[in-house]
């Protein structure tokens, strides 16, 4: 029993031997994907690191903060101000953590 191939809008009927044969644009797309996939690996992991980085910083940050905390005068209040800044920017680390994961 032969199999028959419809005829859709003036077209041609299909021929076994292009069947088989893949298109030209996804020959020709495979280098843009595998540039895609690797220039996002590199994105990812040059993202961990800064989160890492971000994290020392801000570490050193909030000892500064506290050692600004813990005197008299005016120094308390920069002190206090230095630790909120401190936190607004660990809520972004901990968002941009989320972004990498």
């Amino acid at each position: 029993m032969r199999q028959t191939r419809f005829v859709h809008a003036g077209r041609r009927p299909l021929s076994d031997s292009n069947t088989n044969k893949r298109p030209k644009f996804k020959r020709a797309s495979y280098p843009t994907w595998e540039d895609f996939v690797t220039k996002g690996a590199k994105l990812q992991s040059q993202l961990r690191t800064t989160i890492v980085v971000t994290g020392a910083f801000l570490d050193a940050f909030q000892k500064v903060a506290d050692m600004a905390t813990g005197t008299r005068g005016a120094t308390k209040e920069i002190g206090s101000a230095l630790t909120r800044m401190c936190m607004r920017h660990r809520s972004i680390e901990s968002k941009l953590k989320l972004f990498t994961t």
